[in-house]
């Protein structure tokens, strides 16, 4: 676990869901509900979880986030979440400007 200094607003917080295991199906966090550009803390609470801000993540071609592991991202117009089993899950908080 991390730690870190944030003084920065929590625009949304995003409770612990259980990502999908379909391509066709890909959770997406996308600035129709966040604005364009928007930076997010994701964290992989169980499981693993691939992430992709360019194309639909899939299990080759998303980042691989591990149990545990966390990433701070700026994303420009929208984040693909995939699984690599049915009880991967994540969270995730959105920051204000």
């Amino acid at each position: 676990m991390f730690t870190k200094t944030v003084f920065r607003p929590i625009k949304a917080i995003i409770p612990e869901n259980v990502a999908s295991t379909s391509a066709g199906a890909v959770d997406t966090v996308s600035s129709t509900d966040y604005g364009l550009n928007f930076d997010i803390t994701l964290n992989c609470s169980t499981g693993v979880v691939y992430i992709n801000s360019l194309a639909a993540a899939t299990t080759t071609n998303g980042f691989r986030l591990e149990e545990g592991e966390a990433i701070d991202i700026r994303v420009s117009s929208s984040l693909s979440i995939i699984g690599n089993s049915t009880t991967a899950a994540y969270q995730a908080i959105v920051w204000g400007v």
